[in-house]
Formats: structure tokens, C-alpha cells, sequence
């Protein structure tokens, strides 16, 4: 199967989901998986929303070692599609995906101003659709809070600022859908998973008490 395939089927699997009147709550080791939560989103007849992003990293560049569905990507796909973007706790980018934020006007506050001024809340802009999709890639909480990922940045987001940050978008607006991506189990060592089975927990009940 192709990526291409997989990402449609993920799509497909968005928009049933959508279709039978209920919130996609997705998992994905590799975060290109939201490219397909994201189309098929679209698909379902949300034609109006924006994401917001906590990670590590941009995933802005064009392509990733010629590869236009990298990882390293997914939020390139996304602006394409003409997606308004608000990235939180990024600390690992590149000349080129700072290039690209300012081409598409991608609103930001990274890793080295929320962190160190623990940062609990954010305002969106005005201009900031009425509806939003929250991904979170595991990295962008810092290792010390989920080691258990495969490209962790010092640095990061801990537990009580992710919650806080993602209570304060849904606060201000609709949250259409979520996900929680690029989680890697380290064999043996059951505490991350507990970790983030509970922060998917805690996630759905802060949209259910902001709805």
C-alpha cells in the first residue's frame, strides 16, 4: 500500500466518523497520519477551520529527503490546503520553514518564549476560524514529561502548561477533532503509556466541559 493510500484511508475513516455525528480522537506513531485526519475532515464538509500544532519541530519543509508526505511535511500539506496554522512549543526548525511560516502567515509562539515564561494560555487572533483541529505531537512536550518518542527536543512544553495551553484554544473555540501523534512505547517501561492514555483523557474532557 502506498503512503498515499494510507493517508485516503485515513481520510475515509475521518470522514465516517464525522458522518455518524461524533469527534475523531486519532493516534498515529508518524504525524503525517493528520494529513489524512485533515483531508478526510474536509471531506466530511468542514470547509472552515483552522489547526493548531504543539511539537518540537515545524514540519513545514517542502519535502523531507525528497519526500513530500514526511513527517517533516505534514504542516506544509496543511497550509497548502489553505489552512490558517498556530504553532506552539516549536524548537528544532529550518531557514526554509521559517520562510515558509512568514509566506503563509503561520501565527507562532515557540519553545524558547512559552517555556521559560510558563506560558498557560494563549489568544488566538481575531481572524482565527471559529472552528479548530488540535494536534499534538508527543515531542513537544519535553523528554523529561514523554522520553518515549523517537526525536525528543530539550526544552519542551511539561504536562500542566499542554493541558492549560489546549483548555485556553478550546475556551475561545469550537474543537472539531484531535489527535496525539509520534508516541513510541518503550518496552518494559509501562508509565508513558499510562501518561498518555490519561492526557487523551484529560484532552476529551476539556473539550466536553468548554462545549
Amino acid at each position: 500500500m502506498t503512503p498515499e493510500q494510507v493517508i485516503d484511508n485515513i481520510a475515509a475513516a475521518t470522514k465516517k466518523i464525522v458522518e455518524n455525528g461524533a469527534m475523531p480522537v486519532v493516534f498515529g506513531g508518524e504525524h503525517t497520519v493528520t494529513y489524512g485526519v485533515v483531508k478526510g475532515l474536509r471531506e466530511a464538509g468542514y470547509d472552515n477551520f483552522g489547526i493548531v500544532q504543539i511539537d518540537a519541530h515545524a514540519d513545514l519543509r517542502e519535502a523531507y529527503e525528497g519526500d513530500p508526505l514526511s513527517h517533516a511535511s505534514v504542516m506544509k500539506r496543511a497550509v497548502d490546503m489553505g489552512i490558517p496554522l498556530y504553532q506552539l512549543g516549536i524548537r528544532a526548525y529550518c531557514e526554509e520553514e521559517m520562510q515558509i511560516r512568514e509566506q503563509h502567515g503561520v501565527y507562532f509562539q515557540d519553545g524558547d518564549e512559552l517555556v521559560p515564561q510558563n506560558i498557560q494560555s494563549i489568544e488566538l487572533p481575531e481572524d482565527f476560524p471559529e472552528q479548530v483541529f488540535f494536534t499534538l505531537d508527543i515531542d513537544g512536550m519535553d523528554p523529561s514529561v514523554f522520553p518515549s518518542t523517537g526525536t525528543p527536543v530539550p526544552g519542551g512544553l511539561g504536562w500542566y502548561q499542554t493541558l492549560n495551553l489546549f483548555e485556553s484554544v478550546a475556551k475561545q473555540r469550537k474543537i472539531i477533532g484531535f489527535d496525539i501523534m509520534e508516541f513510541a512505547p518503550i518496552e518494559g517501561f509501562h508509565a508513558y503509556d499510562f501518561a498518555a492514555s490519561l492526557l487523551t483523557y484529560k484532552m476529551m474532557g476539556i473539550v466536553q466541559r468548554n462545549k
